[in-house]
């Protein structure tokens, strides 16, 4: 069972994935210039066929948050769990996956801070791919953002999931990772994703597969995602989902203890600017200590050091 739970970890990355459409594969780069400019234009073509399947622009650009109520299964392991998220214009995301008996897993994205907090691992702050795509799906509609985030997209195939027919493409994003989505060619909506997510596991590959669109407000949501990760099968149904909500405390807050390691990180960070700055005149000039380069590099090492225990 702990296993399951450390496995839990990475979930909260998925439950983004799931509504966001964000992922990470392996990057890979264009060869010639002639490509790069032909995936520029295709990705202005998919970005504005994914807006009209989403909803109006105009009606996506008013809303200011959302806040998504969902229920996850995993049935192998006999979970049951309850999940909340939040996002803003402001770049404030929220995501919590609350189980009986083991507590609150959460992660979210405040002041461009990319955290988690869960009862196996504890706080902690997310940096590299883990941050990345937290940071590009902390937007309450990626679609309005296709060429702030992503480099360019590549048609890969014309497939059928399920019933549906289906394009695949494959996107790069600014930070040189790559997204596989599989978009319907009537509707232009997200039907299934097919990537590798960043955890503290670990990559973990998954395969995202989404259904029962609904519209709220007049935007387009899927209210069902089965996932798999690796052999385990998860479910995701949403309960309720609401525009322009007033925030609570819990949504907009960094909890406690991660910011606590924000604090630290700063007293660190600003400890080795001032030891750089001050404390180089306090160490001899012994033989170890020769030249200012190396005192100074000493210097910061020790008062860090003393500042970061």
């Amino acid at each position: 069972m702990e296993y399951q739970m450390k496995r839990i970890t990475s979930w909260l990355a998925i439950v983004l994935i799931a509504v966001l459409g964000a992922g990470v594969l392996e990057a890979q780069e264009a060869s010639e210039k002639t490509d790069v400019e032909t995936s520029e234009n295709l990705l202005r073509e998919i970005q504005t066929k994914m807006i009209e399947g989403r909803g109006d622009k105009a009606v996506l650009e008013k809303i200011k948050n959302r806040r998504i109520i969902s229920t996850v299964k995993i049935p192998d392991a006999g979970i049951e769990a309850s999940n909340q998220g939040y996002i803003s214009q402001k770049r404030v995301m929220f995501e919590s996956l609350s189980i009986d008996d083991y507590g609150d897993f959460v992660q979210g994205f405040h002041d461009d801070i990319a955290w988690s907090n869960d009862p196996i691992n504890g706080p902690s702050l997310l940096t590299g791919p883990m941050a990345d795509q937290i940071r590009r799906s902390s937007r309450v509609f990626p679609e309005l953002f296709f060429e702030t985030d992503y480099k360019s997209a590549t048609l890969v195939s014309e497939e059928k999931i399920d019933d549906e027919e289906c394009t695949l493409y494959l996107f790069t994003t600014q930070t040189d990772t790559e997204e596989k989505w599989w978009i319907s060619s009537e509707s232009h909506r997200l039907i299934q994703i097919s990537l590798v997510v960043d955890s503290p596991m670990g990559k973990i590959p998954m395969n995202l597969k989404m259904s029962d669109f609904k519209q709220v407000d007049g935007v387009w949501y899927p209210y069902q995602m089965n996932i798999k990760q690796g052999i385990q099968k998860m479910e995701m149904t949403v309960e309720k989902i609401e525009h322009d909500v007033e925030p609570q405390e819990i949504e907009t807050t960094i909890p406690d203890p991660v910011q606590k390691l924000i604090d630290r990180k700063k007293i660190c960070h600003h400890g080795a600017e001032f030891t750089v700055v001050f404390a180089i005149e306090e160490l001899p000039r012994e033989a170890g200590h020769r030249s200012e380069a190396e005192r100074a590099e000493d210097a910061v090492r020790v008062h860090v050091l003393d500042a970061c225990v």
